[in-house]
């Protein structure tokens, strides 16, 4: 931010640009450390496929919902990826009988 308002012509440091944007409640938006650490109360689900041969097309089906920062917010997800198309009987045949 410091160096982009620098360009324009305003002269500014960092320090300057941090308290502006810590009182306006702006934050950078990048990848925070450790976010993929699950906490001690969060249940984990056992892996339901360690025993399945997956031997054919459609056997298994997986989702992947991807969030992609962009100017004006973040898009939904279902668009043009699949997530949308209908569930085949073929994965009722994998559900977790325990």
């Amino acid at each position: 931010m410091q160096a982009w308002l620098q360009a324009r012509g305003y002269i500014v440091n960092r320090k300057r640009v941090q308290r502006l944007m810590r009182s306006t409640g702006l934050e950078a938006i990048y990848q925070r450390p450790r976010t993929t650490r699950c906490s001690a109360t969060a249940v984990k689900y056992p892996y339901l496929l360690r025993e399945v041969a997956v031997t054919k097309p459609d056997q298994v089906w997986a989702a992947d919902i991807t969030y992609i920062p962009m100017a004006r917010g973040l898009p939904l997800p279902g668009g043009g990826h699949g997530l949308a198309q209908p569930v085949r009987p073929l994965l009722a045949a994998i559900e977790h009988s325990g």
